[in-house]
């Protein structure tokens, strides 16, 4: 399939097999096509990524923020990453909570490729957060307030739950 798919140009080969389960045959993979490969969504934990480092299986990680334990952890695993000399571009097809941690991670991440995202798939995506999620030109812009920078609005996030 990474060859049938090559002359499409893709900006990456996403997890044609599960990476944490077949870590050599994700190695495989990757050494076979001169296409970037990337995968890790739902890994949990440095421990989960480190074959996977350790082997050089792709050459992008996405860990996300939600599944591998948190932004301390994906901090840790770009820092993993980085050493091995592998990119890291977190998954995120989330709201404006998971968006905001990872955003405030990836600023402080070398390694950093790009951020997944998932905007505009509900029209009050924008009125559970105060201040809104800002974009400009493509970039997200990283909050100077404190904690993730926005306050929840719990009356619009019971109207969705």
């Amino acid at each position: 399939m990474a060859k049938r798919v090559e002359p499409l140009n893709l900006f990456w080969f996403e997890e044609p097999v599960n990476p944490q389960k077949f870590v050599l045959e994700t190695k495989a993979i990757t050494e076979s096509t001169p296409k970037t490969t990337a995968g890790g969504e739902s890994i949990f934990g440095r421990e989960g990524f480190a074959q996977l480092i350790q082997e050089k299986a792709l050459d992008i990680l996405m860990p996300d923020v939600k599944h591998c334990g948190g932004i301390l952890e994906l901090k840790y695993i770009s820092a993993m990453a980085e050493t091995a000399g592998l990119q890291v571009a977190p998954h995120n097809p989330s709201g404006p909570i998971a968006t905001a941690a990872s955003v405030q991670a990836v600023a402080t991440i070398p390694n950093f490729t790009i951020l997944e995202l998932a905007h505009g798939e509900v029209p009050w995506r924008n009125n559970i957060i105060t201040p809104q999620e800002e974009f400009v030109d493509g970039y997200a812009i990283v909050s100077d307030r404190p904690g993730l920078g926005f306050q929840l609005n719990l009356n619009e996030v019971a109207k969705h739950t």
